[in-house]
């Protein structure tokens, strides 16, 4: 797995976030039940809405930051559970639920081996599992360079695409001081992902594009949501 490290930009990665996030209530209004994984959490914008339709929700971050982060925010709702967790470690989680969110580039980080025996796991616990994708391979040819200002923030990020992988380079500017941050993402077609879902039973039910119910032309970002075959 590829070892990102959140923990230097936590404090402003919630920014960021409220761009991508804005128009998430809308495509999980009707998800509800008893329990729901987010994974990662990051800084746990997601839970705001996830915490009204589920009675318990498990947030889990390989980033510690994050992790204190959506603690701190949430810490007076007891059920509300949050823990350090790398995702090649789900298996530690033993209660079945009934969605999982796997968000923020999270698929993108694993190896094909580790993203098949992280899937393994996941459908062994959850009936509906909601997951981003990002389609890289249409998204541009080889370089790309997006600038973006989230309130005092301005944000440059500048994709590479190489052999069977992509590299994001992020720079925020704050003020006077910048932060810049490395990833590096294995590209998946949308046919890898749906046949390592259908390998263990699961239907690609709904396909939007950036939380949308809609398509939206030259962006990357997808939303999968799949379900438990009924067989």
């Amino acid at each position: 797995m590829l070892n990102m490290n959140y923990d230097l930009i936590a404090n402003i990665y919630w920014l960021e976030q409220s761009l991508e996030f804005e128009n998430i209530q809308p495509l999980i209004t009707d998800m509800t039940g008893d329990k729901v994984i987010d994974i990662p959490c990051s800084t746990g914008r997601r839970i705001e809405y996830l915490e009204k339709n589920f009675g318990e929700v498990y947030a889990y971050d390989l980033s510690e930051k994050m992790v204190d982060i959506t603690r701190s925010k949430y810490n007076s709702n007891p059920n509300i559970y949050c823990k350090t967790l790398d995702l090649k470690e789900i298996y530690i989680h033993e209660n079945n639920v009934d969605y999982t969110f796997i968000m923020e580039y999270a698929i993108h980080f694993m190896n094909i081996e580790e993203l098949n025996d992280f899937i393994f796991h996941i459908t062994k616990i959850s009936s509906k599992i909601i997951v981003e994708y990002f389609d890289y391979d249409n998204f541009f040819d080889k370089v790309k360079e997006i600038q973006l200002e989230i309130g005092k923030i301005k944000l440059k990020k500048s994709y590479l695409k190489k052999d069977g992988y992509i590299e994001l380079h992020k720079e925020y500017k704050i003020k006077n001081k910048i932060l810049k941050q490395k990833i590096i993402m294995y590209m998946y077609s949308k046919k890898d992902v749906v046949q390592l879902f259908k390998k263990y039973n699961y239907n690609l039910v709904h396909s939007y594009s950036n939380y949308k119910k809609e398509f939206i032309f030259n962006d990357p970002r997808n939303i999968f949501i799949f379900e438990r075959s009924k067989k």
